[in-house]
């Protein structure tokens, strides 16, 4: 048989379809072996793909994770403080206080969240590479199967012409006591074998998409949980720890004055203006804790001299 079937043609190569020739001349259906049991190994290496699949799979997603992921990110989104109070922070000490505490709620949470995200990246990442193995062997069987039941195709059209043009057909078999009645028989039971073949390579494209999709829905997955670990939580912890820490300063002034309320407002919302693009670069640009600290340390004894002078 030609290489006439576009799926075939595409995923065998022309050293394949050169393999594929050469084996269908070599097969004798009159051996037991080859017209009752051809392609069998191969095809019970084929049964036992879907326990591989699921005894190598982890869990897709933690179910705490599921359930926390979009809880979380829609308190995220809510906890959105308003412009004025991260801008005035002098003038909303009622209203940092508020947000210092609802922080701290939020905070804990999502501390619990990210170890779960943490521990299901790593889930989601070897189940990636699972998958990619596992696509890749699945491939290769499906070509050998495809290789298999291309040359008991071209077995076939070789017999089935020598039973049509050789009167003695056992000639071509190289066996004397092979009749033709003995011949059509062997040759029944191959056509048997290689329609079972068909039907395992209709099971096995099944099963090879069943693993792309597993494989893609694990990356979208896998992308989610990187998104939301890497980049999102931090992205908003960063911005609120730069409010907090403006925040502290704040109480740092009202604890030089003795606790009263009578300060500079205007003086100190001054000071922490321009003051807060460079304790926001410390964040950004990926500082140290400590040197995040320190700045706010220098901020706040900026302001508490700025705050005597207007005083005095």
């Amino acid at each position: 048989m030609a290489a006439t079937d576009n799926s075939s043609t595409l995923l065998l190569s022309q050293d394949d379809w050169r393999r594929v020739q050469e084996h269908a001349q070599t097969l004798n259906i009159l051996d037991p072996k080859v017209s009752l049991e051809y392609g069998l190994a191969l095809q019970k290496k084929i049964a036992a793909l879907p326990n591989t699949l699921m005894n190598q799979l982890k869990n897709d997603l933690a179910p705490q994770a599921n359930d926390l992921i979009p809880a979380l990110l829609a308190e995220i989104d809510t906890f959105t403080p308003e412009d004025d109070v991260l801008k005035n922070p002098m003038k909303n000490r009622k209203a940092f206080k508020k947000l210092r505490a609802e922080y701290n709620k939020i905070s804990q949470k999502i501390a619990e969240l990210l170890a779960i995200l943490q521990e299901q990246e790593l889930v989601l990442m070897q189940n990636a590479s699972t998958l990619k193995k596992l696509e890749s062997n699945t491939t290769k069987l499906y070509r050998s199967l495809l290789m298999h039941i291309e040359a008991g195709k071209l077995c076939i059209i070789r017999i089935e012409k020598i039973l049509e043009a050789a009167p003695a057909p056992s000639d071509a078999f190289g066996d004397e006591f092979a009749t033709r009645e003995t011949i059509k028989l062997s040759l029944r039971s191959f056509k048997e074998r290689v329609s079972s073949l068909e039907i395992t390579q209709h099971i096995l494209n099944t099963m090879l998409l069943q693993i792309r999709t597993y494989k893609a829905t694990n990356d979208v997955s896998l992308n989610k949980v990187k998104e939301t670990y890497h980049k999102t939580i931090p992205a908003w912890r960063k911005k609120l720890t730069v409010a907090l820490r403006m925040g502290d300063v704040v109480d740092v002034i009202y604890a030089s004055k003795g606790g009263t309320e009578d300060v500079d407002v205007e003086a100190a919302n001054k000071g922490l203006a321009e003051s807060i693009s460079d304790l926001k670069n410390s964040f950004v640009s990926n500082q140290t804790s400590k040197a995040a600290l320190d700045e706010v340390y220098l901020l706040s004894k900026a302001l508490e001299k700025e705050l005597q002078k207007k005083d005095s």
